[in-house]
């Protein structure tokens, strides 16, 4: 196509025409090997561009740590709602869950049924529930997915 729209623009013959192909061929070869370059240039720079991106990504999330980002605002609200339930009801939570007493035994030292321990510590459960309700689908995720 080129060695026809040459002819047709100097509206000569042209002396040597193998020699005159030859040359079309070449230089379109190298301009098709050069726009190849440089596309491939531009896939690898924005490839490395992507990986770069992606490692800042990968060593931010493993930079952060939740447990400690939540950890001191999560104990100062366990601790004001814990305060301020009454006093049975955080007795009986504190015995359950961070002195590991079973219902029974708790049942006894407070001198009332299993049933009314359940009833205490159903009470606290909803209290902290709702006191920490923006922090829940976080600890839901880390306890389930880690």
């Amino acid at each position: 196509m080129a060695y026809w729209e040459i002819i047709k623009q100097k509206e000569k013959e042209i002396e040597h025409p193998l020699t005159f192909l030859f040359s079309i061929a070449r230089n379109k070869s190298i301009d098709h090997l050069r726009k190849e370059l440089t596309r491939r240039e531009t896939v690898t720079t924005l490839s490395e561009i992507g990986i770069r991106e992606l490692n800042t990504r990968i060593s931010t999330l493993e930079a952060c740590e939740p447990d400690v980002l939540y950890s001191n605002e999560v104990t100062e609200i366990m601790e004001k709602t814990l305060a301020s339930l009454p006093e049975t009801t955080r007795k009986i939570f504190e015995m359950s869950r961070f002195g590991n007493f079973s219902k029974k035994d708790i049942a006894k030292a407070m001198n009332m049924t299993p049933k009314g321990v359940d009833y205490h510590l159903s009470k606290a459960l909803k209290s902290l529930r709702i006191a920490l309700k923006d922090y829940l689908p976080a600890f839901l995720f880390f306890f389930f997915f880690q």
